[in-house]
């Protein structure tokens, strides 16, 4: 048999070959690209991998030299040319700089950083240092790397929970008058304090009206103080004795000499109560270290104890013509802010333990100047309430029970907190089943009347918290009324405790802790993401 040859054959085959080889080559280059794709991704990977390990080492490096910005190595006193404003920092990814800005308050906008100079660190004392860490590198796929920001909290020690606030004339709000000690700055002794418009925070001249009430029951000008919280200008009113009436003047505030105990009162014309029913009043001359008590003068305004009416521009003098105890009137009752202060209440100093038994006030450190209060004295109120704290400097003196609280241990980590009313009636504050509202009800044996009262813990969320046995916190809620004058009060209620991770948690649900809470250290690090 003869085999023919097809005309076109050969040329089909080759054309099929040439494709098969065209879509092996495609093939292989297709492949190649993601294996070499695969190989610059990974380096890419490990190259960002690197990038977070460097700028977390210059956020470590950063936090280490804060911590060592002492003038000597034996002090725990930080100095503030040792803070800088930016570090270099050497790592195996390369040398990157760590940048740093300081904030006196709660870190905010760029442009509200306190101004810093080499060699003399930030021009005041801040708060916080908000630190960025830039690991950043130009690759020819771009520029590869990580940015970490975090917030490093400093310790100090000041009156930052007492930077001053107005004292208006009660109810307050719309309309009120305020304590104003004339536009002279800085005041001098002798100048008589007025009442006048209540000016706005933003206003610059509110700081004529910035007042605060002491540890040592003196009611200062907030911004004469030094920063330990002394000296400065207090008000000042003698016994009026038979003049009836005398004017509230500003004097250099006494200071307690070296080696002065707690009992310390200093002159008695600088020490103030504030009485039961919202008004400040004087003190009786004794030793400095004993007052007699009360005395039965009180803050007026002089255009009422004359004429009866109440003006702007008035005189506040102190008066003994039927003024203390009165009750609650615009003329002679007085709404400080929640910032002015609370005085002595609240002594951080006391601890809580279950061996304790604590009869003290309980002064939240949100409203620093509000404590613990049952609602008109009234046991069965349906709701409590933040109320300025009540005080006399008398040593020994006792407040009204609606303000005292009595820790009575029941285990290891639990107690009651009790008072007894003026008729001898004994109550427990009461947790309510799923928060809210607190009550002081007849003390019984359940367990939504035990709490736990932390203090200085070493964890920054627990700190200072009171906390039922449902594991809320106690804390502030709105008022409880929209009728005057409950209205214009914070309530006490228990709440979810905040995991906030702020330095100090929840501020409302912090009771009784020092003054500049805000313990160093270094907050949570966050990426940047471009």
């Amino acid at each position: 048999m003869r085999t023919r040859i097809l005309r076109g054959d050969g040329g089909a085959a080759l054309a099929v070959a040439l494709m098969v080889i065209l879509v092996v080559s495609m093939m292989a280059i297709i492949a190649l690209g993601v294996i070499l794709a695969q190989a610059r991704t990974s380096v890419f990977t490990g190259q960002n991998a690197e990038a977070l390990q460097a700028a977390e080492g210059g956020l470590d490096v950063a936090t280490s030299t804060f911590k060592q910005a002492v003038a000597e190595a034996s002090s725990k006193e930080g100095d503030l040319r040792f803070l800088p404003c930016e570090i270099l920092v050497q790592t195996d990814y390369g040398p990157m700089t760590v940048q740093v800005s300081y904030f006196d308050g709660t870190p905010s906008a760029p442009g509200d950083e306190i101004p810093c100079a080499d060699n003399l660190g930030p021009l005041s004392t801040p708060e916080y240092a908000v630190l960025q860490a830039s690991a950043l590198r130009t690759v020819d796929l771009g520029t590869i790397g990580r940015e970490l920001t975090t917030t490093f909290t400093f310790q100090v020690r000041d009156l930052s929970n007492i930077p001053g606030g107005l004292i208006q004339n009660y109810p307050g709000g719309e309309g009120a008058l305020c304590f104003d000690v004339g536009t002279t700055w800085p005041p001098v002794a002798g100048t008589r304090v007025t009442m006048q418009d209540c000016l706005d925070e933003s206003d610059p001249a509110v700081k004529r009206q910035k007042f605060s009430y002491r540890p040592d029951y003196r009611i200062s000008v907030s911004n004469t103080e030094t920063s330990q919280g002394v000296g400065g200008m207090c008000l000042t009113a003698t016994n009026p004795g038979t003049s009836s009436t005398s004017y509230v003047t500003l004097q250099p505030c006494d200071i307690p000499p070296a080696g002065a105990t707690s009992t310390w009162r200093g002159r008695s014309d600088q020490l103030w109560s504030y009485n039961d029913v919202a008004q400040f009043q004087g003190e009786y001359p004794g030793s400095a270290s004993a007052p007699t008590g009360q005395g039965n003068w009180c803050m007026v305004f002089q255009s009422y104890d004359l004429s009866g009416i109440i003006s702007e521009g008035s005189y506040l003098v102190a008066s003994t013509r039927s003024v203390c105890g009165q009750g609650y009137q615009s003329q002679w009752t007085w709404k400080p802010d929640d910032n002015v202060g609370a005085a002595a209440a609240g002594n951080p100093d006391l601890l809580v333990t279950a061996t304790d038994l604590v009869r003290m006030q309980v002064v939240n450190y949100a409203e620093f100047g509000r404590c613990f209060d049952i609602t008109s004295q009234n046991i069965n109120s349906t709701f409590m309430i933040a109320f300025p704290c009540k005080q006399d400097p008398t040593p020994g003196a006792s407040i009204a029970f609606n303000q005292l609280l009595t820790y009575e241990p029941v285990n290891a980590t639990q107690g009651r907190l009790t008072t007894t009313n003026n008729s001898g009636v004994k109550v427990c504050l009461q947790a309510r089943t799923g928060g809210g509202y607190v009550t002081t009800p007849g003390c019984t044996t359940g367990t939504n009347q035990l709490w736990t009262v932390n203090r200085d813990t070493g964890n920054a969320l627990v700190d200072y918290t009171i906390v039922a046995n449902d594991g809320r916190c106690l804390g502030l809620g709105p008022p409880g009324s929209t009728t005057a004058p409950l209205n214009q009060w914070s309530t006490i209620v228990t709440e979810a405790c905040d995991p906030n991770p702020e330095p100090f948690g929840a501020r409302d649900q912090k009771w009784n802790a020092p003054p500049g809470l805000a313990r160093g250290g270094r907050g949570p690090t966050i990426e940047l993401v471009p």
